[in-house]
């Protein structure tokens, strides 16, 4: 198994960022994800950005922030089958154990699927979870229905073990000193985004906000999976002005590995421009 990491800083913190997995880009794999987007408008934007569909891997890339006071997770991955992190992490020399918080930054199946093992147990004992309150009551009622109970059932395994440690967000807040969660709402109903500080130096992290590159100069394409796409549409171009107009570097849950990169102004477009900050 080729597991990918990659680390940095931002300002005193150390910065981990894990391939959880990923899949194959492709024209198809695209028009798929993006059914409302005509076939001429993706080979448009291919010709227009200098894209290469079949080069483009949509990936989960989690982030691993150590603090000095704390050891910061962004999401469990896949989980069960799909997922690398629980191999990722011993690997690179830190204990589940060791992680203080894990934050959840919506309650899809990629992003909280490595909550527990396969026998139920949490795999990241000893963390307090946050999560924002529409998302988490969301995600309960969900894990109520009988259209889909392997769905349910998959919910109510990973959330309800951490009820008791759960801090639940209704607000803009600091999640601790440097880790500042904000509502980016569309893609799910209770969606967050970071922004981390450290030392003068800042990572806007926009997780799900946008899943391909091209959604930064196409903010109006949205895939099937944004629940409410005409709000994700304002989020996201909301996200790309403040990363532009605050020069942010940027991480994207779904981007190419390790999802790191700016948004650059080119002419009268938005682009995306890979790179480590």
């Amino acid at each position: 198994m080729n597991i990918k990491t990659h680390r940095f800083q931002i300002g005193a913190f150390e910065a981990l960022v894990i391939q959880d997995g990923s899949r194959p880009g492709s024209l198809e794999a695209v028009i798929k994800r993006y059914p409302d987007v005509p076939r001429a408008a993706l080979e448009n934007a291919a010709q227009t950005l200098g894209l290469d569909w079949d080069a483009i891997e949509l990936s989960r890339n989690i982030l691993l922030l150590d603090t000095g006071a704390q050891r910061v997770l962004v999401d469990t991955g896949e989980g069960i089958g799909d997922g690398q992190l629980t191999e990722a992490l011993p690997a690179a020399g830190i204990s589940p154990e060791r992680v203080s918080i894990v934050i959840l930054t919506h309650g899809h199946g990629d992003h909280i699927g490595g909550i527990t093992n396969a026998e139920g147990r949490l795999l990241y004992p000893n963390a307090r979870y946050v999560m924002w309150k529409t998302e988490w009551d969301f995600m309960l009622e969900l894990a109520q229905q009988v259209e889909d109970p392997d769905y349910a059932a998959f919910i109510r395994r990973n959330l309800l073990p951490i009820q008791d440690r759960l801090t639940l967000i209704e607000s803009d807040t600091d999640i601790q000193p440097g880790i500042r969660a904000f509502a980016a709402p569309g893609h799910t109903v209770g969606h967050m985004a970071l922004l981390i500080e450290s030392g003068g130096q800042r990572l806007l992290h926009i997780v799900d906000a946008a899943h391909h590159p091209a959604q930064i100069t196409y903010t109006d394409w949205s895939p099937r999976f944004d629940r409410q796409p005409e709000l994700a549409r304002v989020t996201r171009r909301a996200l790309i002005e403040r990363a532009l107009s605050e020069n942010l570097p940027v991480m994207a849950y779904h981007f190419p590995f390790p999802g790191l990169g700016r948004v650059a102004q080119r002419g009268q477009m938005a682009v995306w421009e890979a790179g480590t900050p």
